[in-house]
C-alpha cells in the first residue's frame, strides 16, 4: 500500500514538473515571437515611414495643425495584441513634440492629451503587406462617466502624416463608418465654420492638465469637425451627445440679429494662476517668484447652450527683501506686472458664428508695491453667417480687480 502511494505521489510530482516545463517553454516562445514581431515592425517603420517625416519641414511656434506636430514612437513600450479584424498588431505609444490637448463637444468637458489617446498600429494586411496607421481614440461623455461599459465615441485612423484613412462612430453597441471629411476653423479662418450641427474638437497647447481634466495655461489653436449633420455615418447622420442644436446657419438676418441680442456675458474672478519657483536670496537677500495672474474671466453664453470663456493674462514677478518680509510686486524692467493678452481658454462657438475679443487694460501698482489695481474694457465682435449674408454685433463689457502680491506667494 505504501509503495503504491509512493508511486502515485512520484507520478503526480513528475506530471507537475512537466506542466511547468511546458508552461515555461510556451512563455519563452511567446516572448520570442513578440520580440520578433516588434523588431520587424520597427524595421518596416524605420525604412518606410520615418523617412517621410524626416523630409517634412520642422514644426514651429506658428504651426497650428496637429498633423504638423512631429511625433516619435516609443518602441521600448511597444506591445502585441490580437485584433479581431487586423490580426496580430504591434501597438506603440507616441510622444509628441508639443503638448497637444483637446476638448470634445461630445465629451464630459475634460481636457485630454493626444499622447494618451493615440498610438501607432503596425500590422500585415490580407496580402501580407505591412500597414502603419495612427489610431486616435475620442471617448464620449457616456463612456467617460462610466454610464456605458463598452467604448463609445469616435476612433480615427490616419497615416503617419495625419491624412485620414478611416473614421468610426461607436454608439449604442453599433460601429458606423463616417465617410465625409470636414474642415477646420480658427480665429483667422472663420469662414470654414461648417453649416450644421457638429461633433467638434477644440485643440489647445497646454502646459499642464490636472487629474480632474482641467487645463492650465492653454492656448487655443483651432476647431476640428469630426462629424456633422449630413455626414454619412451609416445611421442617419452625425450629432453630438447632448449637443443642443442652434440654428444660426438657417436664420434670416432679422432672426440672427435677434439671437445676437440675447448673447449674455458673465464676469468671474475664480481663475487659477501660474506660480513659478521661488529663487534663492541674491547677494542683497532679495527673493523672487514669477507668476502669471489668470484670475479674471469673461464668459459669453450663446443661444443653444454653448459658451466661450476668455481669460486675461498678467505676467509679472513678486519679491520680498527678507525671508519674513511681505511680498511685493516688482517694478524692475522686464519683471513688472503687465497685461499680456486676452485669450479663449474654454468653450466654443455655435456653427456659423465667429467671435473676435480684444481688451484695453490699465494697471496701476500701489506706492508700497503690495497690490495692483486694473480696469479693463472688453470688446467682442460677433459675426454670423446666415441665409441673408453676414450679421455683425459688437458687445462691450467692463471689469476691474485688485491683485495683492501676497496672494501669489
Amino acid at each position: 500500500m505504501t509503495r503504491k502511494l509512493t508511486f502515485a505521489v512520484l507520478a503526480s510530482v513528475m506530471l507537475a514538473a512537466c506542466q511547468k516545463t511546458d508552461t515555461a517553454k510556451s512563455s519563452e516562445a511567446f516572448a520570442i515571437k513578440t520580440s520578433s514581431l516588434i523588431t520587424n515592425a520597427r524595421n518596416f517603420f524605420d525604412n518606410n515611414i520615418a523617412t517621410i517625416q524626416s523630409k517634412s519641414p520642422p514644426s514651429n511656434k506658428e504651426t497650428s495643425s496637429r498633423q504638423q506636430v512631429r511625433k516619435t514612437p516609443l518602441w521600448g513600450k511597444a506591445s502585441v495584441v490580437q485584433d479581431e479584424t487586423k490580426g496580430e498588431v504591434v501597438i506603440v505609444p507616441l510622444q509628441y513634440e508639443k503638448p497637444l490637448h483637446f476638448k470634445a463637444s461630445f465629451g464630459n468637458g475634460s481636457t485630454l492629451s493626444i499622447e494618451k489617446q493615440s498610438n501607432l498600429w503596425i500590422y500585415k494586411d490580407a496580402s501580407g503587406k505591412y500597414k502603419a496607421e495612427v489610431r486616435i481614440t475620442l471617448p464620449n461623455k457616456m463612456f467617460q462617466e462610466g454610464i456605458v461599459k463598452s467604448f463609445e465615441g469616435y476612433i480615427l485612423e490616419e497615416d503617419w502624416l495625419g491624412n485620414g484613412l478611416n473614421k468610426y462612430l461607436y454608439k449604442n453597441g453599433k460601429i458606423n463608418i463616417v465617410k465625409e471629411n470636414f474642415p477646420v476653423s480658427d480665429i483667422e479662418n472663420p469662414t470654414n465654420k461648417y453649416i450644421g450641427e457638429c461633433d467638434e474638437l477644440d485643440w489647445y497647447l497646454c502646459d499642464y492638465i490636472s487629474q480632474n481634466g482641467v487645463g492650465y495655461n492653454c492656448q487655443f489653436l483651432y476647431t476640428e469637425y469630426v462629424n456633422c449633420d449630413g455626414g454619412d455615418d451609416g445611421d442617419g447622420g452625425g450629432g453630438g451627445d447632448g449637443y443642443i442644436n442652434n440654428d444660426f446657419c438657417t436664420m434670416t438676418n432679422e432672426q440672427a440679429q435677434a439671437s445676437l441680442n440675447i448673447v449674455t456675458t458673465s464676469i468671474e474672478s475664480n481663475g487659477i494662476s501660474i506660480i513659478g519657483q521661488q529663487t534663492a536670496p541674491d547677494a542683497s537677500g532679495i527673493i523672487k517668484k514669477p507668476v502669471v495672474v489668470k484670475r479674471h474671466n469673461i464668459t459669453y453664453s450663446f443661444p443653444g447652450g454653448k459658451t466661450a470663456t476668455y481669460t486675461l493674462f498678467f505676467p509679472g514677478v513678486i519679491f520680498k527683501t527678507t525671508t519674513n518680509s511681505v511680498w511685493k510686486w516688482s517694478t524692475e524692467q522686464g519683471e513688472e506686472l503687465h497685461f499680456q493678452k486676452i485669450e479663449r481658454t474654454a468653450g466654443s462657438f455655435p456653427a456659423c458664428l465667429s467671435q473676435s475679443v480684444s481688451a484695453i487694460v490699465s494697471l496701476v501698482v500701489s506706492a508700497d508695491k503690495t497690490k495692483a489695481d486694473f480696469q479693463a474694457e472688453i470688446t467682442a465682435d460677433l459675426q454670423v453667417s446666415c441665409l441673408g449674408g453676414w450679421v455683425i454685433k459688437t458687445k462691450h463689457d467692463s471689469m476691474d480687480g485688485t491683485y495683492n502680491a501676497y496672494e501669489f506667494q
